[in-house]
């Protein structure tokens, strides 16, 4: 194993068993595949938006070379969001010009988190939103809750935590071998 390979790995392994002492909005953060490259993410929409009663999928891809680029991470649930498209592309600068090492998934995901709180108008992905947002919080607050209560509150959104537990366990024991 080469030792930009095995920094890799460490660093995956350490994602890894960070994921089990997660914050309250990280429902669950895991690898998908035994590479590490592809995760599953899930993260409650944050209290006193419209998004709150919501649960929402995440997948995320990490490049050979993460953490040096930032990974790509898109929403799997759709939403009403001034910075998430309808291809679930998410506009946030520590996605792009503003990543650094030192973010990990999961801080990656807090920031989601953040922004679903507190979208960025000056720099959206879907006008009809951030216009609502700006100009007609009302109508901006129903359109989105209306989205969140048929899109991220489902029997499909539940959450296996066993399931989740396995993953992790043998994704951990891949790395170790």
């Amino acid at each position: 194993m080469s030792q930009a390979t095995g920094s890799l790995s460490r660093r995956f392994a350490d994602e890894v068993r960070r994921s089990h002492d997660r914050p309250e909005e990280i429902l669950h953060l895991h690898p998908s595949s035994s590479n590490f490259q592809n995760w599953t993410g899930m993260i409650k929409g944050p209290s006193g938006t419209p998004y709150e009663s919501g649960v929402f999928q995440l997948t995320i891809f990490c490049e050979t070379d993460y953490p040096l680029s930032p990974p790509k991470v898109s929403f799997r649930t759709k939403i009403f969001h001034p910075n998430i498209n309808s291809k679930g592309n998410i506009c946030l600068d520590i996605l792009h010009d503003q990543w650094s090492p030192a973010i990990t998934l999961e801080k990656t995901l807090i920031s989601i988190c953040s922004l679903l709180g507190s979208p960025n108008i000056d720099d959206f992905l879907v006008p009809e939103a951030a216009y609502l947002y700006v100009n007609d919080r009302t109508e901006f607050n129903r359109k989105a809750k209306q989205w969140t209560n048929q899109y991220a509150a489902g029997d499909d959104q539940t959450i296996d935590p066993f399931t989740d537990l396995i993953k992790v366990y043998f994704a951990v024991l891949s790395l170790i071998s």
